[in-house]
């Protein structure tokens, strides 16, 4: 339940490039001029993963990134109230 709402969440098409004979789609990437870089993969099924995967990982470094937070400010571990 919650793949698919990640994926219906994504904000890049998914589409069949016929030339590549592979799947494709865009990930934010806030490295890059055009702040997104493109992946494929050769079914849709793994690149339905690596984005599901890509945002998870997202989610984590947010999370991680609250409880340094809260840490640096001196609370308890008890007081963190994750996303």
């Amino acid at each position: 339940m919650a793949n698919k709402k990640i994926l219906e969440n994504h904000k890049y098409e998914i589409y069949y490039s016929e030339s590549e004979k592979s799947w494709r789609t865009y990930l934010p990437d806030e490295t890059k001029p055009n702040k997104r870089r493109p992946v494929k993969r050769k079914s849709k099924e793994n690149l339905e993963k690596e984005i599901i995967r890509f945002y998870i990982e997202k989610l984590k470094a947010v999370r991680m990134s609250h409880w340094k937070n809260y840490m640096l400010n001196g609370f308890c571990i008890k007081e963190i109230i994750l996303p």
